[in-house]
């Protein structure tokens, strides 16, 4: 619970000095740096080793900068992060910073669970349906989960829309 309200808060106090039209750019540093840090993991582990010293680990962000083109902005953040201690919960922060962006940017990430996989087709249906709930654009990531039966689970972290076959068996059995 405090790694989320940290997060919250780290992330909520570098998203409100960007301007609407930034935003895309602050993501997508965002997602360098995450699947950087996700494909090198001694690095993420020095990171937020409590043993490192903050002197190293700022310039290890610093050659991180320069080599995945981030902007001093975003490396200013990561360094106070390291000076505050809180560099502990770069992931988290790192997460919730993406979720803001979508929020200010009326953009709705969904976890889609389907028993099977679906075609490009189907997906683009689901998204219309969903559509129907929110007001904005929508981001589905695509799970296989063969407890679902058929049909589809969609949600996140505000809504779920539950039309698969399980369910439906579930609330038939009921009604007898």
């Amino acid at each position: 619970m405090i790694r989320n309200i940290i997060a919250k808060r780290y992330s909520n106090a570098l998203v409100q000095t960007f301007q609407s039209d930034e935003l895309k750019l602050l993501e997508n540093e965002v997602k360098i740096l995450t699947n950087f840090l996700q494909d090198n993991k001694q690095i993420e582990e020095f990171l937020i080793s409590p043993v490192a010293e903050n002197r190293f680990r700022k310039e290890v962000l610093e050659k991180l900068a320069e080599g995945l083109k981030i902007s001093d902005r975003f490396n200013n953040f990561l360094k106070v992060l390291v000076d505050a201690d809180r560099i502990f919960f770069l992931k988290d922060i790192c997460h919730q910073i993406i979720c803001q962006i979508h929020q200010r940017l009326n953009i709705y990430d969904f976890q889609l669970l389907t028993a099977y996989p679906i075609d490009s087709e189907t997906l683009k249906k689901i998204k219309e349906f969903v559509k129907i709930y929110v007001s904005g654009e929508v981001h589905l990531k695509h799970n296989i989960d063969k407890r679902i039966k058929g049909g589809f689970l969609v949600y996140n972290e505000n809504l779920a829309i539950n039309a698969s076959v399980a369910n439906s068996l579930s609330n038939f059995k009921r009604e007898f």
